[in-house]
């Protein structure tokens, strides 16, 4: 999920640079390529797995801290995360399937926890 909320930029590595294939990442290259072609406006993105490694290990139990040697600013893993959250919450509450929604919800209790967590931070202030 971070692949699809992750923004492009100049450190960012394409998904094609990976030595894994990815089926989603083939899906949205094609799609991708099919929207250029007949000039769509605004073509999708390809995924971009450059932060997967740091939200991997973020759901691992890593603190903040522990993230520093990715070279990513905190301020940006803590947004990153927070998206994922936000990503997760919406694919439990939509997903019909009770075994993905219930996937969802344990990856939520993973992601969402210390700094990542607003409405503790804010009930903390």
């Amino acid at each position: 999920l971070a692949s699809i909320v992750t923004e492009e930029k100049k450190r960012s590595v394409a998904a094609s640079d990976f030595t894994f294939s990815s089926s989603a990442a083939n899906v949205i290259r094609k799609l991708r390529s099919a929207e250029i072609k007949h000039d769509v406006d605004g073509p999708i993105r390809e995924l971009d797995f450059a932060l997967a490694a740091p939200t991997l290990a973020w759901a691992n139990g890593c603190s903040l801290a522990e993230l520093e040697s990715f070279g990513v600013p905190e301020g940006d893993l803590v947004r990153l995360f927070r998206m994922v959250v936000q990503l997760l919450r919406i694919l439990r509450d939509t997903l019909e399937d009770p075994v993905i929604s219930d996937r969802m919800h344990e990856a939520l209790k993973l992601m969402n926890r210390d700094v990542v967590d607003a409405q503790a931070e804010l009930e903390v202030r």
